[in-house]
């Protein structure tokens, strides 16, 4: 029987975004991530009293909470054991990332399992980009999106 249970990875490096000039390969289950925004717990340590800090860690410990609650993307292992991210009909699952200046055009592994498309940004510049994948109908498993620079 499947168990739910949290992945955690670095963003950067072999189980996360691997990056070369030209091209950014990002893992699917990265579109159905939560991005901790701070530290939630501070394990054998009592309130700090600052009620700023020990605001911040409830409101973070919420966001974790809400984002388990909704399950809305999960991963699951592919034919090949690799992970996949389960993609719902006419979902739509949004990463933001760093690029490089230029421009960039996306496309999901395996080919046609759903739409990719990434944000045009001002004149290319680069910083935070938003990529985009959308299920068709009848949803999708994403193995991995590749964002390629295009030549301008």
């Amino acid at each position: 029987e499947p168990h739910l249970a949290p992945l955690w990875v670095r963003v950067n490096g072999r189980a996360g975004v691997v990056r070369d000039v030209e091209r950014v390969t990002v893992p699917g289950y990265l579109f159905g991530a939560f991005a901790l925004p701070g530290p939630v717990i501070r394990r054998h340590q009592p309130l700090t009293g600052d009620q700023a800090v020990d605001g911040a860690t409830a409101r973070n410990f919420e966001a974790t909470a809400s984002f388990y609650a909704q399950r809305r993307f999960v991963a699951a292992p592919g034919p090949d054991g690799g992970l996949d991210l389960i993609l719902p009909g006419e979902q739509d699952a949004t990463l933001t990332l760093p690029l490089p200046a230029g421009k960039w055009r996306a496309r999901c592994v395996p080919a046609g399992s759903a739409d990719a498309t990434v944000a045009a940004r001002p004149e290319g510049a680069a910083g935070p980009a938003q990529v985009t994948l959308r299920a068709p109908r009848d949803g999708a498993r994403v193995r991995e999106v590749v964002l390629q620079r295009t030549p301008r």
